[in-house]
C-alpha cells in the first residue's frame, strides 16, 4: 500500500487510487449512512441492531465527555470517483492525555480484503501523532462479538491485547470489551 501525505491518497490492494479527508458535510453524513446500512452486521455485533436512521449522524457528534469537540477527527475513506467506501473515527488525548482512540473501522464489502481496513487503523494513529503532541499510543477496544476475525484484524494492525477487559452490555449485546494498543 503507498501512502502519500499530505493527500492523504493511498493504493488499495488491487491497484484502484483513493484518498482520506475528513467528514464535515451534510454529504458526508448520507454517505456514512449509506456506509453502516451496507454493514448491517456491524451495528447489530455493537449494538444488537441493524443501523437506525441516524445511525452516521450519531457516530459523527458522540465523543467521551473528556473529549472536545476538536478532538474527535472522523476520518473517511474515498474512491476515485468520490464514493465513501471506509471510515475510522478517532478521538485524540483519550482514554488518556498521552494516547489516542481509534474506533468504528468500517469497509465497504467491495473494498475488504484489500487493506483499506489495515491503512485506516494505521493512519488514524499518524494522525493522531502528527496532530497530538506527545501522543505515544494508540488505544482500540474489540467486542467479543467481534470473534476471531476481529482479533486477527486489530493483532495484524500492531495493536496488543493490555489485558484490561470489561463487561459490555448495551440493548440486547452482553459481552465483554477487550482493550488493546500500539504504540507510536
Amino acid at each position: 500500500m503507498r501512502i502519500q501525505e499530505p493527500n492523504w491518497e493511498f493504493s488499495l490492494g488491487d491497484g484502484r487510487l483513493t484518498h482520506a479527508r475528513a467528514l464535515a458535510s451534510d454529504d458526508d453524513v448520507a454517505s456514512l449512512q449509506q456506509l453502516f446500512e451496507m454493514l448491517p452486521s456491524y451495528c447489530e455485533k455493537t449494538i444488537g441492531f441493524p443501523p437506525g436512521p441516524a445511525e452516521a449522524h450519531s457516530t459523527l457528534i458522540a465523543r467521551p465527555p473528556s473529549a472536545t469537540p476538536d478532538d474527535k477527527l472522523p476520518i473517511g475513506a474515498f474512491d476515485i470517483g468520490g464514493q465513501l467506501v471506509g471510515f475510522s473515527d478517532l478521538i485524540l488525548r483519550f482514554p488518556e492525555q498521552g494516547q489516542c482512540y481509534i474506533g468504528y473501522v468500517l469497509v465497504d464489502p467491495k473494498c475488504q480484503n484489500q487493506g483499506l481496513g489495515s491503512y485506516l487503523l494505521e493512519f488514524s494513529a499518524k494522525l493522531a501523532a502528527s496532530r497530538q503532541s506527545r501522543c505515544t499510543h494508540a488505544v482500540t477496544g474489540l467486542i467479543e462479538t467481534f470473534g476471531h476475525e476481529g482479533r486477527t484484524f486489530v493483532e495484524r494492525g500492531g495493536f496488543v491485547p493490555t489485558g484490561r477487559a470489561t463487561p459490555y452490555k448495551v440493548n440486547t449485546i452482553s459481552s465483554t470489551r477487550h482493550e488493546y494498543v500500539k504504540a507510536l
